[in-house]
Protein backbone atom coordinates (compact mmCIF):
# COMPACT_ATOMS: atom_id res chain seq x y z
CA UNK A 1 0.00 0.00 0.00
CA UNK A 2 1.46 3.32 -1.14
CA UNK A 3 2.05 6.62 1.57
CA UNK A 4 -0.61 8.32 -0.49
CA UNK A 5 -3.62 5.40 -0.13
CA UNK A 6 -3.10 5.01 3.33
CA UNK A 7 -3.56 8.29 3.97
CA UNK A 8 -6.68 8.49 1.65
CA UNK A 9 -7.38 5.08 4.16
CA UNK A 10 -7.32 6.03 7.33
CA UNK A 11 -9.36 9.92 6.18
CA UNK A 12 -12.10 8.04 4.88
CA UNK A 13 -12.66 5.81 8.02
CA UNK A 14 -11.58 8.82 10.45
CA UNK A 15 -14.54 9.96 7.90
CA UNK A 16 -17.22 7.22 8.38
CA UNK A 17 -16.29 6.37 12.03
CA UNK A 18 -17.41 10.28 12.99
CA UNK A 19 -20.52 10.15 11.04
CA UNK A 20 -21.87 7.03 12.85
CA UNK A 21 -25.21 8.57 13.08
CA UNK A 22 -25.91 10.09 9.68
CA UNK A 23 -25.00 7.12 8.28
CA UNK A 24 -27.77 4.98 10.50
CA UNK A 25 -24.97 2.54 11.73
CA UNK A 26 -27.42 1.41 14.36
CA UNK A 27 -29.84 -0.59 11.75
CA UNK A 28 -27.10 -0.64 8.66
CA UNK A 29 -24.10 -2.09 8.30
CA UNK A 30 -21.77 -0.89 5.46
CA UNK A 31 -18.39 -2.27 6.72
CA UNK A 32 -15.62 -0.02 6.62
CA UNK A 33 -13.75 1.01 3.51
CA UNK A 34 -10.92 -1.06 2.27
CA UNK A 35 -7.47 -0.45 0.73
CA UNK A 36 -7.86 -3.82 -1.55
CA UNK A 37 -5.77 -5.34 0.85
CA UNK A 38 -6.48 -5.20 4.56
CA UNK A 39 -9.19 -7.61 5.00
CA UNK A 40 -7.23 -10.54 5.39
CA UNK A 41 -5.14 -9.36 7.67
CA UNK A 42 -8.03 -8.60 10.40
CA UNK A 43 -9.52 -11.83 9.43
CA UNK A 44 -12.96 -10.49 8.04
CA UNK A 45 -14.74 -11.04 4.69
CA UNK A 46 -14.52 -7.37 3.16
CA UNK A 47 -16.36 -6.68 0.04
CA UNK A 48 -14.92 -7.32 -3.61
CA UNK A 49 -13.67 -3.98 -5.32
CA UNK A 50 -16.65 -3.20 -7.69
CA UNK A 51 -16.13 -2.03 -11.27
CA UNK A 52 -17.31 1.47 -12.54
CA UNK A 53 -20.11 -0.60 -14.78
CA UNK A 54 -21.33 -2.84 -11.95
CA UNK A 55 -21.39 0.28 -9.14
CA UNK A 56 -22.88 2.61 -12.47
CA UNK A 57 -25.69 0.15 -12.54
CA UNK A 58 -26.17 -0.61 -8.34
CA UNK A 59 -26.57 3.32 -8.46
CA UNK A 60 -28.93 3.60 -10.85
CA UNK A 61 -31.23 1.40 -9.39
CA UNK A 62 -34.33 2.76 -7.42
CA UNK A 63 -33.69 0.28 -4.51
CA UNK A 64 -31.98 1.39 -1.87
CA UNK A 65 -30.42 -1.89 -0.70
CA UNK A 66 -28.58 -2.01 -4.19
CA UNK A 67 -27.05 1.70 -3.62
CA UNK A 68 -25.92 -0.24 -0.13
CA UNK A 69 -24.76 -3.34 -1.55
CA UNK A 70 -22.57 -0.92 -4.53
CA UNK A 71 -21.28 1.75 -2.36
CA UNK A 72 -20.44 -1.21 0.36
CA UNK A 73 -17.96 -2.49 -2.64
CA UNK A 74 -16.21 1.07 -3.41
CA UNK A 75 -12.31 0.86 -1.81
CA UNK A 76 -10.11 3.54 -1.43
CA UNK A 77 -7.89 2.12 -4.30
CA UNK A 78 -11.46 2.83 -6.22
CA UNK A 79 -10.84 6.45 -5.50
CA UNK A 80 -8.37 6.57 -8.52
CA UNK A 81 -10.79 5.17 -11.07
CA UNK A 82 -12.15 8.66 -12.45
CA UNK A 83 -15.11 6.81 -14.01
CA UNK A 84 -16.22 5.03 -10.42
CA UNK A 85 -16.17 8.74 -8.97
CA UNK A 86 -17.94 10.48 -11.84
CA UNK A 87 -20.91 7.38 -10.69
CA UNK A 88 -20.66 8.72 -6.92
CA UNK A 89 -21.14 12.16 -8.46
CA UNK A 90 -23.78 11.55 -10.90
CA UNK A 91 -25.80 9.73 -7.79
CA UNK A 92 -25.05 12.41 -5.19
CA UNK A 93 -26.25 15.27 -7.66
CA UNK A 94 -29.29 12.95 -8.44
CA UNK A 95 -29.99 12.04 -4.40
CA UNK A 96 -29.43 16.05 -3.17
CA UNK A 97 -31.85 17.46 -6.15
CA UNK A 98 -34.39 14.83 -4.91
CA UNK A 99 -33.47 15.98 -1.51
CA UNK A 100 -33.71 12.67 -0.49
CA UNK A 101 -31.13 12.15 2.79
CA UNK A 102 -30.10 8.07 3.24
CA UNK A 103 -26.99 6.66 4.46
CA UNK A 104 -25.90 5.46 1.27
CA UNK A 105 -26.07 9.34 0.18
CA UNK A 106 -23.88 10.37 3.03
CA UNK A 107 -21.77 7.71 2.73
CA UNK A 108 -21.07 8.65 -1.15
CA UNK A 109 -20.62 12.45 -0.39
CA UNK A 110 -17.80 11.12 2.24
CA UNK A 111 -16.03 9.01 -0.53
CA UNK A 112 -16.07 12.19 -2.59
CA UNK A 113 -14.20 14.51 0.12
CA UNK A 114 -11.27 12.51 0.06
CA UNK A 115 -10.99 11.76 -3.93
CA UNK A 116 -8.60 13.68 -5.40
CA UNK A 117 -10.84 14.92 -8.46
CA UNK A 118 -12.09 18.46 -8.51
CA UNK A 119 -15.86 16.94 -10.07
CA UNK A 120 -15.68 15.00 -6.32
CA UNK A 121 -15.26 18.50 -4.38
CA UNK A 122 -17.62 20.25 -6.72
CA UNK A 123 -20.61 17.64 -6.31
CA UNK A 124 -19.95 18.27 -2.20
CA UNK A 125 -20.14 22.23 -2.50
CA UNK A 126 -23.31 21.62 -4.77
CA UNK A 127 -24.67 19.90 -2.03
CA UNK A 128 -23.77 22.65 0.62
CA UNK A 129 -26.67 25.00 -1.52
CA UNK A 130 -29.30 22.34 -1.27
CA UNK A 131 -32.37 23.23 -0.40
CA UNK A 132 -33.10 21.22 2.38
CA UNK A 133 -31.01 22.10 5.70
CA UNK A 134 -30.49 18.72 6.65
CA UNK A 135 -28.89 17.66 3.44
CA UNK A 136 -26.12 20.97 4.00
CA UNK A 137 -25.80 20.00 7.57
CA UNK A 138 -24.23 16.40 6.91
CA UNK A 139 -22.67 18.08 4.07
CA UNK A 140 -21.01 20.16 5.82
CA UNK A 141 -19.95 17.80 8.80
CA UNK A 142 -18.44 15.58 6.19
CA UNK A 143 -16.44 18.73 4.03
CA UNK A 144 -14.93 19.84 7.56
CA UNK A 145 -13.60 16.85 8.30
CA UNK A 146 -12.06 16.50 4.99
CA UNK A 147 -10.46 19.63 5.71
CA UNK A 148 -9.79 20.67 2.11
CA UNK A 149 -9.55 24.36 2.19
CA UNK A 150 -11.40 24.83 -0.80
CA UNK A 151 -14.26 23.87 1.50
CA UNK A 152 -13.94 26.94 3.73
CA UNK A 153 -15.33 29.44 2.30
CA UNK A 154 -18.51 27.78 1.16
CA UNK A 155 -18.59 26.52 4.23
CA UNK A 156 -18.64 30.47 5.91
CA UNK A 157 -21.13 31.46 3.23
CA UNK A 158 -23.62 28.97 5.28
CA UNK A 159 -24.39 31.81 7.99
CA UNK A 160 -26.43 33.85 4.77
CA UNK A 161 -28.78 31.14 4.65
CA UNK A 162 -32.20 31.65 6.66
CA UNK A 163 -31.43 28.61 8.67
CA UNK A 164 -28.68 30.55 9.95
CA UNK A 165 -30.82 32.81 11.71
CA UNK A 166 -33.37 30.60 12.25
CA UNK A 167 -32.19 27.08 13.81
CA UNK A 168 -29.92 26.54 16.32
CA UNK A 169 -28.55 23.51 15.54
CA UNK A 170 -28.01 25.16 11.55
CA UNK A 171 -25.23 27.75 13.69
CA UNK A 172 -23.74 25.10 15.73
CA UNK A 173 -23.14 22.74 12.26
CA UNK A 174 -21.43 25.71 10.46
CA UNK A 175 -19.44 26.91 13.83
CA UNK A 176 -18.23 23.87 14.45
CA UNK A 177 -17.18 23.13 10.93
CA UNK A 178 -15.05 25.83 10.35
CA UNK A 179 -13.48 25.53 13.73
CA UNK A 180 -12.07 21.85 12.54
CA UNK A 181 -9.80 24.26 9.95
CA UNK A 182 -6.44 25.53 11.22
CA UNK A 183 -6.65 28.08 9.24
CA UNK A 184 -6.44 32.28 9.51
CA UNK A 185 -9.67 33.14 8.17
CA UNK A 186 -11.54 30.52 10.20
CA UNK A 187 -10.02 32.28 13.45
CA UNK A 188 -11.08 35.43 11.80
CA UNK A 189 -14.67 33.42 11.19
CA UNK A 190 -14.87 32.58 15.10
CA UNK A 191 -13.64 35.74 16.38
CA UNK A 192 -16.44 37.88 14.87
CA UNK A 193 -19.19 35.77 14.98
CA UNK A 194 -18.39 35.34 18.89
CA UNK A 195 -19.23 39.37 19.05
CA UNK A 196 -22.82 38.27 18.21
CA UNK A 197 -23.42 35.13 19.94
CA UNK A 198 -24.29 34.50 23.26
CA UNK A 199 -25.18 31.16 25.40
CA UNK A 200 -24.34 27.68 24.04
CA UNK A 201 -22.89 28.65 21.14
CA UNK A 202 -21.12 31.36 21.78
CA UNK A 203 -19.50 28.91 24.31
CA UNK A 204 -18.85 26.60 21.72
CA UNK A 205 -16.88 29.09 19.81
CA UNK A 206 -14.86 30.22 22.89
CA UNK A 207 -13.75 26.57 23.43
CA UNK A 208 -12.96 26.12 19.80
CA UNK A 209 -10.92 29.40 20.01
CA UNK A 210 -9.11 28.01 22.80
CA UNK A 211 -8.37 24.54 21.39
CA UNK A 212 -7.09 26.27 17.86
CA UNK A 213 -4.90 29.27 19.75
CA UNK A 214 -3.92 28.18 23.20
CA UNK A 215 -5.25 31.20 24.50
CA UNK A 216 -8.86 31.47 27.18
CA UNK A 217 -10.25 34.21 27.01
CA UNK A 218 -13.27 32.62 27.26
CA UNK A 219 -16.59 34.58 25.90
CA UNK A 220 -14.49 38.08 26.48
CA UNK A 221 -15.28 39.20 22.70
CA UNK A 222 -13.02 42.14 23.16
CA UNK A 223 -10.12 40.41 24.71
CA UNK A 224 -10.17 38.19 21.93
CA UNK A 225 -10.69 40.59 19.03
CA UNK A 226 -7.70 42.85 20.80
CA UNK A 227 -5.28 39.58 20.66
CA UNK A 228 -6.18 38.70 17.29
CA UNK A 229 -5.66 41.97 16.15
CA UNK A 230 -1.91 42.09 17.60
CA UNK A 231 -0.86 38.41 16.86
CA UNK A 232 -2.19 37.55 13.49
CA UNK A 233 0.22 38.15 11.51
CA UNK A 234 3.05 36.37 13.21
CA UNK A 235 0.56 33.33 14.72
CA UNK A 236 1.42 29.56 13.56
CA UNK A 237 -1.06 27.14 14.02
CA UNK A 238 0.84 24.36 16.62
CA UNK A 239 1.78 21.07 15.34
CA UNK A 240 1.13 19.36 18.92
CA UNK A 241 -2.32 17.60 18.74
CA UNK A 242 -4.22 18.55 22.01
CA UNK A 243 -5.32 15.55 24.38
CA UNK A 244 -9.10 15.51 24.55
CA UNK A 245 -10.82 15.99 27.53
CA UNK A 246 -12.24 12.88 29.43
CA UNK A 247 -16.37 12.41 28.03
CA UNK A 248 -16.32 11.34 32.15
CA UNK A 249 -15.48 13.91 34.64
CA UNK A 250 -15.12 13.50 38.84
CA UNK A 251 -15.13 17.24 38.97
CA UNK A 252 -17.27 19.70 37.14
CA UNK A 253 -15.09 21.97 34.88
CA UNK A 254 -13.90 25.02 35.49
CA UNK A 255 -15.75 28.53 34.40
CA UNK A 256 -14.72 30.15 31.72
CA UNK A 257 -14.04 33.68 31.24
CA UNK A 258 -17.64 35.42 30.49
CA UNK A 259 -18.90 38.61 30.64
CA UNK A 260 -22.06 37.93 32.94
CA UNK A 261 -22.50 35.53 35.97
CA UNK A 262 -23.92 32.76 34.94
CA UNK A 263 -25.85 29.86 36.90
CA UNK A 264 -24.30 26.32 37.93
CA UNK A 265 -25.61 22.85 38.25
CA UNK A 266 -23.99 20.39 40.40
CA UNK A 267 -20.95 22.66 40.07
CA UNK A 268 -21.58 22.42 35.61
CA UNK A 269 -21.47 25.95 34.53
CA UNK A 270 -24.58 26.63 32.40
CA UNK A 271 -23.86 28.86 29.26
CA UNK A 272 -26.93 28.10 27.71
CA UNK A 273 -29.43 30.47 27.38
CA UNK A 274 -32.45 27.64 27.03
CA UNK A 275 -32.03 24.95 29.16
CA UNK A 276 -33.68 21.83 30.34
CA UNK A 277 -33.61 20.21 33.50
CA UNK A 278 -34.55 16.65 33.55
CA UNK A 279 -34.66 15.09 37.52
CA UNK A 280 -35.11 11.41 38.22
CA UNK A 281 -37.22 10.95 41.03
CA UNK A 282 -37.59 7.59 40.88
CA UNK A 283 -37.61 5.26 44.48
CA UNK A 284 -33.88 5.51 44.96
CA UNK A 285 -33.58 9.14 45.27
CA UNK A 286 -34.55 8.40 48.46
CA UNK A 287 -31.32 7.22 49.42
CA UNK A 288 -29.39 9.05 51.63
CA UNK A 289 -25.91 10.26 51.29
CA UNK A 290 -24.70 12.23 55.01
CA UNK A 291 -27.91 12.19 56.37
CA UNK A 292 -29.80 13.91 53.10
CA UNK A 293 -31.74 12.39 50.24
CA UNK A 294 -30.78 12.27 46.69
CA UNK A 295 -33.73 14.02 45.58
CA UNK A 296 -33.38 16.60 48.21
CA UNK A 297 -30.21 17.57 47.30
CA UNK A 298 -31.33 17.38 43.58
CA UNK A 299 -34.14 20.10 45.02
CA UNK A 300 -31.67 22.60 46.75
CA UNK A 301 -29.40 22.89 43.45
CA UNK A 302 -32.50 23.25 40.81
CA UNK A 303 -33.72 26.11 42.83
CA UNK A 304 -30.17 27.21 43.34
CA UNK A 305 -29.74 27.08 38.94
CA UNK A 306 -33.29 28.61 38.51
CA UNK A 307 -32.82 31.25 40.83
CA UNK A 308 -29.42 33.10 39.06
CA UNK A 309 -31.02 32.57 35.95
CA UNK A 310 -31.22 36.46 33.91
CA UNK A 311 -35.00 37.27 32.45
CA UNK A 312 -33.08 36.73 28.93
CA UNK A 313 -32.78 32.98 29.85
CA UNK A 314 -35.92 30.20 29.05
CA UNK A 315 -36.08 26.83 30.96
CA UNK A 316 -37.97 24.51 31.98
CA UNK A 317 -38.51 21.06 34.07
CA UNK A 318 -39.10 17.10 33.60
CA UNK A 319 -39.66 14.77 36.16
CA UNK A 320 -39.70 10.97 35.89
CA UNK A 321 -39.78 7.82 37.46
CA UNK A 322 -41.53 5.54 35.25
CA UNK A 323 -43.96 8.02 34.21
CA UNK A 324 -43.30 12.01 33.76
CA UNK A 325 -44.56 15.26 34.93
CA UNK A 326 -43.51 18.31 33.55
CA UNK A 327 -43.19 21.86 34.77
CA UNK A 328 -44.24 23.22 31.46
CA UNK A 329 -44.94 22.02 27.91
CA UNK A 330 -42.24 24.03 26.73
CA UNK A 331 -39.53 26.90 27.59
CA UNK A 332 -40.94 29.76 29.54
CA UNK A 333 -38.53 33.17 30.12
CA UNK A 334 -37.49 33.19 33.12
CA UNK A 335 -39.30 35.63 35.00
CA UNK A 336 -39.11 36.01 39.10
CA UNK A 337 -42.79 34.47 38.77
CA UNK A 338 -41.66 31.76 36.71
CA UNK A 339 -38.41 31.28 38.52
CA UNK A 340 -40.56 30.87 41.68
CA UNK A 341 -43.21 28.51 40.18
CA UNK A 342 -40.24 26.48 38.30
CA UNK A 343 -38.78 26.00 42.02
CA UNK A 344 -41.64 25.04 43.67
CA UNK A 345 -41.97 22.39 41.23
CA UNK A 346 -38.90 20.86 41.73
CA UNK A 347 -39.49 20.77 45.93
CA UNK A 348 -42.88 19.21 44.53
CA UNK A 349 -41.33 16.05 43.96
CA UNK A 350 -41.47 13.03 45.89
CA UNK A 351 -39.24 9.98 44.99
CA UNK A 352 -40.89 6.99 43.27
CA UNK A 353 -41.49 4.13 40.68
CA UNK A 354 -38.91 3.05 38.45
CA UNK A 355 -37.04 4.34 35.90
CA UNK A 356 -38.16 4.87 32.20
CA UNK A 357 -35.03 7.71 30.41
CA UNK A 358 -36.02 7.44 26.92
CA UNK A 359 -39.40 9.32 27.27
CA UNK A 360 -38.24 12.49 29.69
CA UNK A 361 -34.98 12.29 27.14
CA UNK A 362 -37.24 12.91 24.07
CA UNK A 363 -39.52 15.36 25.95
CA UNK A 364 -36.84 17.92 26.97
CA UNK A 365 -35.69 18.08 23.02
CA UNK A 366 -39.28 18.52 22.02
CA UNK A 367 -39.73 21.58 24.98
CA UNK A 368 -37.81 24.06 21.62
CA UNK A 369 -35.97 23.53 18.19
CA UNK A 370 -33.48 26.30 19.81
CA UNK A 371 -32.94 24.04 22.90
CA UNK A 372 -29.05 24.70 23.80
CA UNK A 373 -28.78 22.02 26.66
CA UNK A 374 -29.92 19.71 28.73
CA UNK A 375 -29.23 18.80 32.30
CA UNK A 376 -30.33 14.85 32.83
CA UNK A 377 -29.98 13.85 36.77
CA UNK A 378 -29.93 9.89 37.08
CA UNK A 379 -28.98 7.28 39.95
CA UNK A 380 -30.16 4.39 37.69
CA UNK A 381 -29.96 3.01 34.88
CA UNK A 382 -33.43 2.23 32.74
CA UNK A 383 -35.37 -0.32 33.85
CA UNK A 384 -38.84 0.94 32.03
CA UNK A 385 -40.94 2.73 29.70
CA UNK A 386 -41.23 2.27 25.93
CA UNK A 387 -37.24 2.00 25.64
CA UNK A 388 -35.21 -0.06 27.78
CA UNK A 389 -32.45 -1.11 26.37
CA UNK A 390 -29.82 1.75 27.06
CA UNK A 391 -27.93 1.36 23.43
CA UNK A 392 -31.64 1.51 21.73
CA UNK A 393 -32.08 5.04 23.91
CA UNK A 394 -28.92 6.47 23.14
CA UNK A 395 -29.34 5.71 19.89
CA UNK A 396 -33.20 6.91 19.24
CA UNK A 397 -32.28 9.98 21.08
CA UNK A 398 -29.08 11.07 18.94
CA UNK A 399 -30.76 10.50 16.27
CA UNK A 400 -34.08 12.97 17.33
CA UNK A 401 -31.17 15.14 18.05
CA UNK A 402 -29.10 14.64 14.58
CA UNK A 403 -29.78 18.36 13.51
CA UNK A 404 -31.29 20.28 16.78
CA UNK A 405 -27.66 19.60 18.37
CA UNK A 406 -28.76 20.16 21.84
CA UNK A 407 -25.86 19.53 24.36
CA UNK A 408 -26.83 16.65 26.99
CA UNK A 409 -24.62 16.59 30.07
CA UNK A 410 -25.49 13.90 31.88
CA UNK A 411 -25.14 13.84 35.71
CA UNK A 412 -24.67 10.35 37.15
CA UNK A 413 -25.06 9.60 40.78
CA UNK A 414 -23.17 6.82 42.79
CA UNK A 415 -23.36 5.62 38.29
CA UNK A 416 -20.87 2.58 38.08
CA UNK A 417 -20.82 -0.53 35.22
CA UNK A 418 -23.73 -0.46 32.64
CA UNK A 419 -25.40 2.73 34.36
CA UNK A 420 -22.16 4.62 33.75
CA UNK A 421 -21.47 3.61 30.43
CA UNK A 422 -24.48 4.49 29.43
CA UNK A 423 -24.91 7.81 31.12
CA UNK A 424 -21.40 8.45 29.42
CA UNK A 425 -22.58 6.88 26.24
CA UNK A 426 -25.68 9.74 25.89
CA UNK A 427 -23.44 12.57 27.02
CA UNK A 428 -21.00 11.39 24.40
CA UNK A 429 -23.31 11.03 21.06
CA UNK A 430 -24.71 14.53 22.18
CA UNK A 431 -21.84 16.84 22.41
CA UNK A 432 -22.32 16.56 25.93
CA UNK A 433 -19.92 15.20 29.24
CA UNK A 434 -20.50 12.81 32.04
CA UNK A 435 -20.30 13.99 35.14
CA UNK A 436 -20.02 11.66 37.87
CA UNK A 437 -22.00 12.40 41.18
CA UNK A 438 -21.57 10.83 44.85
Amino acid sequence: MTLRVAIRCFRVICLFLSLGTWLGWSSLSFGEPSSGNTSASRGNKMPKATTAKSLESLLKSKTESHWKKGLASVTTDSLDDDEIVESLVRFVNRETAAENLTPPLVRAMSLLAVAKQPQASEALVKTLGSGDFRLVMAAADIASMAKDRGFLEPLMNLTKRREYAQRYGFRRCVVDAVAKYPDKTAIDFLVDRLEQSDGQLKYEMALNLQKMTGKDFGGIATDWRSWWQKNRDDFVFSSRVQASQSVALKVAPKPIPWDEPRPSFYGMTIYAKRVVFVIDRSGSMNSTVNSETRLAKAQQELQKAIKALTESDYFNIVAFDDRMEVFQTKLVQATDGNKLDGIRFGYGLEPRGDTACYEPLKMGLDASNDLELMLFLSDGEPNAGALVDPQAIVVAIANHNLTQRTTINTLGIDARFAHEAFLKNLAEKNYGKLLLLR
